[in-house]
């Protein structure tokens, strides 16, 4: 497919995501115009068609002086791309911050709503936490690659630990303020151990390529 030098392109299933970037951001829109237009010709080609009412642009700058007001602005076949705030790109929330606190806090608020319709069954301790890895445990660590490597990785785990002690609590009937034990904290595995190995087990996966 076409896309240029500095643009870069990643598809999954039916899901096609370009970016580009430099210090001068109308630079990067224009070469994202021609990626756009080259790979809207390559589809048109092949009897495929874009729909840009399916299409969003995100600007993402850390440093706001003096891109505050900068909108990017893309065509797909004559009709503009919406830019938008946010994005929700395969269940992991985007912001034009280039931070993920919107997207821990929406994984620890899921996490905690499973969790309360888990209180209504009345489960062995052994099988509230096997529960939890089945269904809660999931949810903490979906789309952990996106921001566990990134400065703020420290502060967004303890954000999801709160679940975990939660889940611990609930097991033994604990109150929701309750101190845990050592013994009680190590009922379940340690999320930070968790994410680590998740981490490790995809880098290595991809440095295989």
């Amino acid at each position: 497919m076409p896309v240029n030098a500095r643009t870069e392109m990643v598809i999954y299933a039916d899901d096609i995501i370009l970016w580009d970037h430099s210090m001068k951001p109308e630079c990067a829109c224009r070469r994202l115009q021609v990626a756009v237009d080259g790979l809207a010709n390559w589809c048109g080609s092949r009897g495929l068609r874009m729909c840009a009412d399916k299409c969003s642009v995100l600007k993402v700058c850390k440093r706001t002086r003096g891109y505050t007001n900068f909108v990017p602005r893309l065509l797909l076949s004559g009709s503009a791309i919406a830019a938008v705030d946010r994005m929700t790109y395969l269940g992991v929330l985007f912001k034009p911050s280039g931070k993920f606190d919107d997207h821990i806090a929406r994984t620890k608020m899921r996490a905690m709503q499973r969790l309360g319709a888990l209180r209504a069954f009345r489960l062995s301790r052994g099988a509230w936490f096997r529960v939890f890895n089945a269904m809660v445990l999931p949810v903490l660590t979906y789309g952990v690659h996106a921001w566990y490597l990134y400065e703020d990785r420290d502060k967004h785990v303890d954000v999801l630990k709160k679940v975990r002690r939660r889940a611990i609590r609930l097991a033994y009937g604990l109150g929701f303020r309750t101190e845990l034990s050592d013994a009680q904290e190590s009922s379940l595995k340690g999320l930070s151990e968790v994410l680590e190995k998740i981490i490790s087990g995809w880098q290595v996966i991809f440095e295989s390529f």
